[in-house]
């Protein structure tokens, strides 16, 4: 499990591919970036929100059933402008 990304404390099981955006806690991220990966076919298993506090940086922990996550980084920073980091971590369990 991994606990923590730049600071940022997270729940990240590792079980299965995994999306960490982070951006400015800003309103429309989460419709953004969600709206995205549905319209992508993805199916969320797990969403979680962790922010510094209101208004300053976030970060939101994506986790999917059964979706490849490498190349998606680039697409989903360009879904809204509030974001300037994703990282991609491919699962390793079973799901």
């Amino acid at each position: 499990m991994l606990t923590e990304i730049d600071g940022f404390s997270l729940r990240i099981s590792g079980e299965l591919p995994a999306l960490v955006t982070f951006h400015r806690d800003e309103p429309g991220v989460v419709a953004a970036v969600t709206g995205f990966l549905s319209s992508a076919g993805c199916n969320i298993a797990t969403l979680n929100l962790h922010r510094q506090g209101r208004g300053e940086n976030a970060a939101m922990v994506i986790e999917l059933d059964d979706r490849e996550v490498e190349g998606l980084q680039e697409e989903v920073s360009g879904t809204h402008p509030a974001i300037f980091r994703v990282i991609a971590i491919p699962g390793g369990g079973s799901g």
